[in-house]
């Protein structure tokens, strides 16, 4: 009977890790749950600040700008056998928009082959969340919480602090 008791308890705390793997269980519906979740940073959740040296409105202005010409993209590829994986697609879903504390913010959103995923907020899952806030005379406080998406940030940076142009590339291999 102890025996069986067991079983029942290893097989309920089994199912409910696989169900919870299954489903994104605790994903960020919104922007600002994403902020939140990724503030304190951690394993796979990084969290940087950086002050530019230019008004916000220009800051704003080329961020925008890199959302639309390198974010508000389809990227499509086919299965790899070196990393066990099924082809699909990946579209991005960049988003600028004015936060409840007055700061501007470009959120980046992702969507897998073009579904909506079990737990998943309307658009896709959050990826990246960039705020911008003006820091004084002629400055710019950016905060950017992302997860591990390198690829996207660090073009970013370079967009919205030295004019540097070059969109990221988004294909397989973060």
């Amino acid at each position: 009977m102890i025996r069986f008791g067991r079983m029942v308890v290893l097989t309920s705390a089994f199912l409910f890790i696989l169900v919870g793997c299954a489903t994104n269980v605790g994903v960020p519906q919104t922007r600002d749950e994403f902020v939140s979740a990724y503030k304190s940073g951690g394993m796979f959740r990084n969290a940087e600040h950086v002050v530019i040296n230019r008004s916000v409105k220009a800051v704003v202005a080329d961020a925008a700008d890199y959302a639309n010409k390198c974010l508000k993209v389809r990227v499509t590829h086919g299965p790899s056998y070196k990393y066990k994986e099924a082809g699909g697609s990946t579209t991005y879903l960049p988003k600028i928009e004015t936060t409840r504390s007055g700061a501007t913010a470009l959120s980046v959103q992702e969507k897998y082959n073009d579904r909506a995923q079990s737990g998943a907020p309307p658009g896709g899952i959050f990826t990246l969340v960039a705020e911008f806030r003006a820091a004084g005379n002629n400055k710019t406080k950016v905060d950017i919480y992302h997860a591990s998406r390198d690829k996207i940030a660090d073009p970013l940076k370079q967009w919205i602090q030295d004019g540097n142009r070059q969109c990221p590339s988004l294909e397989r291999g973060w």
